[in-house]
Order: structure tokens, then sequence, then C-alpha cells
């Protein structure tokens, strides 16, 4: 038998606390994550919380601060690959953060269409 508790963090996570067998499991459930395997209760609160705007606007704030970071990394790899035109791996490595940038772009475009349409 599993008992369950669940904590939900001013971010909107969820924290669970499972009981199974009198071992501890913990584990935590963010905005955007598949609740089709939680329990009915758990599912119900983070249906609540997760609101198609409160997930939109959380992965939206993800990818913007992973964009910041890897545009970072893109001219750091960049500006090494310049300096030195004969290194193919650094090349490599500098088209590399240039193709995830980009993707990142790309669904930081499609998360503020969702929250746009989500109001």
């Amino acid at each position: 038998m599993t008992t369950t508790s669940f904590k939900v963090t001013s971010s909107g996570f969820i924290q669970l606390l499972e009981i199974t067998d009198g071992k501890y499991y913990r584990r935590t459930i963010q905005p955007g994550d598949d609740l089709s395997k939680e329990t009915p209760a758990v599912r119900s609160e983070a249906e609540k919380i997760h609101t198609p705007a409160f997930v939109a606007t959380f992965r939206y704030n993800r990818f913007k601060d992973e964009l910041e970071h890897i545009d970072l990394l893109t001219a750091e790899s960049r500006a090494a690959a310049d300096s030195d035109p004969t290194d193919e791996i650094l090349e490599a490595k500098a088209a590399k953060m240039e193709v995830i940038s980009a993707g990142i772009v790309s669904e930081l475009a499609a998360v503020k269409a969702a929250m746009d349409k989500a109001g």
C-alpha cells in the first residue's frame, strides 16, 4: 500500500512524499509534467495550479533563462573558433551552440504563442 502526501511550493512545483512498504520516496512534479500516472488527488491539485497560462509562463521563463546561458556559451565558442580558424573542434562546438540557440529561440516563440492564446 502506498500513502502519498504533497506540498505545493510558491513556484508551483508539487513535492510528493510517497511511503510504500515503510520506505520513503520523494519526487517533484513541475508545471507541464505528464499527470496521467498520478493519483486522482495529486492530479486534481496539479490541474488547479498548473493551468495552461501558468504552464506557458513557467516554460517561457525557463527557456528564456536557458537562452541567455546558451547565448553566452555560443559567443564564447564562436570567439574561440574565430581565434583559430584551423581548429575544427572549436568550429564544430560553435556551430552546435548556434543550433541549440536557434532551437531554444524557436521553442520560446511557440511558448509565447501559447501564453498569448491562454490569456
